[in-house]
């Protein structure tokens, strides 16, 4: 730009940037402008008048928009020549950073979107360089040191710095073994203040250009997941504890008919004999009582609901005494004292 004709030249590099031909178009300062965006024409107008009155140097990135209508990004350089304390030229260059700017608002993006993904789970996700230094994190984790370390901790800090040396003990083998190269997890219990915490740790190497250049971490709170193994695990006993109980009533109650049978049929050939029969009606009343229990336990394994009910303890253990008696021996005494008017469920 010759400042004291005002005359504008443009190489053809610059034609072409434009999109524009010698032929087509005649640049002045006023008219040039105008191939930039509404956004960036305050800024390129005001660098442009300071350059010429104040012979100030400028570097923009700005976008215009060609003659055919395409929008790009240029790195507008300018500078001034003066002769005698007056500026007489302005000399500019133009780049077409287009993809550049495009790759860049790419990572941008990308970047935004990692960090909207990381901010929007409850786990504790951190990244780390080869010396301990915190170079992303999440919400969570900041709330995780903090809770469960007691650290407050801020990007760019090393882990060996905020937290004690019996943590860093505690984890340093992992991350060593992460920052060699190897993706691994791990499953542990933290304990504080009365607390505990089971996690399973992931870790995995961060490579650049095929060498470790840091480690990412995250954890995941798996305690109530272990819980509900724990108790399926338990059901599954159950139900298998339950099977048992339902085949062993079943043939323990084969065995009672037996008995139960012989006994009978012994009954009828000691009818003479006042003081055998006390015996059979004595094998008989166990029999009963063991049937119900094999009722319970055939219950018990079907999963079907057993209704209690009221019945007289004191008679209970009135009728079962002369068989105590037999089972103890001789050498054990048995006194027995109870309510008459008392019952239970």
């Amino acid at each position: 730009l010759n400042c004291i004709t005002n005359n504008l030249y443009w190489t053809p590099e610059t034609y072409h940037l434009h999109e524009t031909t010698p032929q087509e178009y005649t640049p002045t300062v006023e008219t040039a402008i105008r191939f930039y965006t509404p956004e960036s024409i305050p800024l390129i107008t005001q660098a442009v008048n300071l350059a010429i009155t104040q012979s100030r140097p400028f570097d923009l990135e700005l976008q215009l928009i060609t003659a055919k209508g395409r929008r790009i990004w240029v790195r507008a350089k300018g500078c001034v020549q003066n002769e005698g304390g007056m500026v007489i030229r302005a000399y500019g260059s133009f780049q077409d950073i287009t993809e550049e700017k495009l790759a860049q608002q790419a990572l941008q993006q990308s970047q935004a979107n990692l960090t909207a993904i990381i901010e929007s789970t409850i786990d504790v996700i951190f990244s780390i360089d080869t010396n301990y230094r915190i170079l992303t994190m999440n919400t969570e984790t900041v709330s995780f040191f903090r809770d469960v370390f007691g650290a407050t901790i801020q990007l760019g800090d090393v882990l060996a710095d905020v937290l004690s040396n019996e943590i860093v003990e505690t984890w340093i083998a992992d991350l060593e073994r992460g920052l060699q190269g190897e993706s691994f997890s791990i499953v542990r219990t933290i304990e504080w203040s009365n607390m505990s915490m089971t996690v399973e740790v992931f870790f995995n190497p961060i490579f650049t250009n095929g060498e470790v250049a840091g480690l990412a971490v995250h954890a995941v709170d798996i305690t109530e997941r272990i819980r509900r193994q724990q108790e399926i695990t338990q059901s599954q006993k159950l139900e298998a504890l339950g099977k048992l109980a339902g085949g062993v009533a079943h043939d323990f109650n084969n065995y009672l008919l037996v008995i139960m049978g012989y006994t009978n049929l012994l009954e009828g050939e000691l009818e003479a004999i006042p003081e055998a029969r006390k015996y059979t009606e004595q094998i008989l009343r166990a029999c009963e009582q063991a049937e119900t229990l094999t009722y319970q336990m055939r219950s018990f394994a079907r999963r079907q609901h057993i209704s209690p009910t009221v019945f007289d303890l004191n008679q209970h253990i009135q009728t079962n005494s002369h068989m105590l008696l037999r089972l103890i021996g001789e050498h054990i005494e048995l006194n027995t004292e109870w309510n008459p008017q008392a019952h239970l469920l």
